[in-house]
């Protein structure tokens, strides 16, 4: 596309300002174990990012924009990036906001894995049409593969999660559904219901595989009308998950809070934020989503669209919105002490994103 190297050349200019900005009013008067927090904003009208880091230190992003997802590459910790490349094959497909929009992972040989929501609802399409949109792309290739519609039926909440060549996708309709590929997104099964589940089917879902192996699935639950969050712990190889009730706050409410959740992995099990009436909650659990001593801390009295990262000396960060700002904090290793607290003004109003670098640093993506 013709805008592509204006827009990118724009944002690279953006970037390389806020992050010596950011980087130096965090590291002066502070402890030397402080990460460096940099906000890197997206190019052109970009929205809902999604990011992560492979095991070579690249940065890979998605996001939304005008219609389409796309693509960009880091290989020295978010100063500059590689230029767009539109990820659905045709223009003007895709559809995102709110907490809804792009999910991104990379495999251990470098294939990017995406899946996005396509705006065949919108457009009036048939239900055949709408579903979860998949593609991937390998590391040295110029484009992604084409545009594969995994399911077919209305649907909603996807998210993906990566270890080696399997593929787990995550998605809500009736039920909780996952769909594995065990040849690196080359093929798929049928979808399967995970049956101990009744999730809240407008709320997002998070897909994650720990270091070992087992995929965890955070998502909030709806039965009787109380929306709780909870974690799935995948027991084997299959769809046979263990169930664990996360939240403590229980919120009972009779629609769906249409509301944000993010989960990672930290040195000793997990970090994991989500919304609870109207606040913005961290709780540190064990591998099976069993809250630690700390229990569910209030991050925020107000916010929405809470991310989490987790760096290598143990700290969390927990970003969110409030309206057009984006929010954050900075927390000790399995802690409540807020370390750091910062603020962007006059972004979007949807999910943001972050990722800690290969040096330990943090980029927030508003």
């Amino acid at each position: 596309m013709s805008k592509e190297p204006r827009r990118i050349s724009v944002f690279s200019r953006i970037v390389f300002g806020v992050v010596l900005l950011v980087f130096s009013a965090v590291s002066c008067g502070n402890t030397p174990e402080l990460p460096n927090i940099a906000v890197v904003p997206l190019p052109g009208g970009g929205i809902a990012p999604d990011v992560v880091i492979d095991e070579t230190g690249s940065i890979h992003l998605s996001y939304f924009d005008d219609g389409n997802i796309y693509y960009m590459q880091s290989g020295d910790d978010g100063q500059s990036f590689s230029d767009p490349i539109r990820i659905n094959s045709l223009e003007g497909t895709a559809q995102a906001g709110l907490f809804r929009g792009p999910d991104i992972d990379v495999s251990s040989r470098g294939r990017i894995h995406v899946v996005w929501y396509s705006n065949a609802y919108q457009r009036k399409l048939p239900p055949y049409d709408w579903g979860v949109q998949y593609a991937w792309k390998g590391r040295n290739d110029s484009k992604f593969t084409e545009t594969k519609n995994l399911n077919h039926v209305p649907s909603d909440n996807y998210s993906l999660a990566v270890d080696g060549e399997r593929v787990a996708v995550v998605w809500t309709a009736d039920s909780l559904y996952v769909q594995f590929s065990e040849d690196g997104g080359e093929t798929f099964g049928r979808a399967e219901s995970i049956v101990n589940a009744d999730p809240c089917e407008c709320c997002a879902t998070n897909a994650y595989y720990l270091k070992q192996g087992k995929l965890h699935i955070l998502y909030r639950e709806k039965a009787g009308n109380v929306r709780d969050m909870h974690i799935l712990a995948q027991n084997n190889r299959g769809t046979a998950f263990a169930r664990t009730r996360l939240s403590e706050t229980q919120w009972k409410i009779e629609a769906c809070p249409m509301s944000g959740s993010s989960l990672t992995e930290n040195r000793s099990g997990l970090s994991v934020v989500w919304e609870t009436k109207g606040q913005i909650l961290l709780g540190y659990a064990d591998e099976a989503g069993k809250l630690l001593e700390t229990g569910e801390m209030v991050v925020s009295a107000n916010g929405k669209y809470p991310a989490v990262v987790s760096t290598p000396t143990g700290a969390t960060l927990v970003a969110w919105k409030q309206n057009s700002t984006l929010m954050w904090n900075l927390y000790h290793a399995g802690r409540s002490t807020v370390q750091l607290s910062g603020k962007s003004e006059n972004v979007s109003p949807h999910r943001p994103a972050g990722i800690v670098t290969s040096h330990g640093d943090i980029l927030l993506i508003p």
